[in-house]
């Protein structure tokens, strides 16, 4: 990653974005076990190769794609399958 004054050079607004694809039900949901480049509220880029969703998403929004932010994204029912369940607590149920 490209560094300016010391400082990791990325885009904010994919850094938001892939917080905001990582939260979403529905957008793991529907991602699951893809590399995600997202704005809030809307998946730019996604597909099976890193390197590959970065530049596309870097060419999709005009950036340098070494500044995008690109997440993995897990199904939520993945999320809590490793924690302990404890006696007399039920493990989390999906939604879907």
């Amino acid at each position: 990653m490209s560094e300016s004054n010391g400082q990791p050079n990325i885009n904010w607004d994919t850094m938001d974005g892939a917080t905001w694809a990582g939260d979403d039900d529905a957008i793991c949901r529907e991602y699951s076990g893809k590399w995600v480049v997202a704005l809030p509220g809307k998946v730019v880029a996604f597909g099976d190769d890193l390197d590959t969703v970065a530049q596309d998403a870097g060419r999709l929004l005009g950036i340098d794609p070494k500044t995008v932010v690109v997440r993995a994204i897990t199904h939520p029912d993945e999320w809590f399958k490793d924690y302990p369940v404890y006696p007399g607590v039920s493990a989390p149920q999906s939604a879907g």
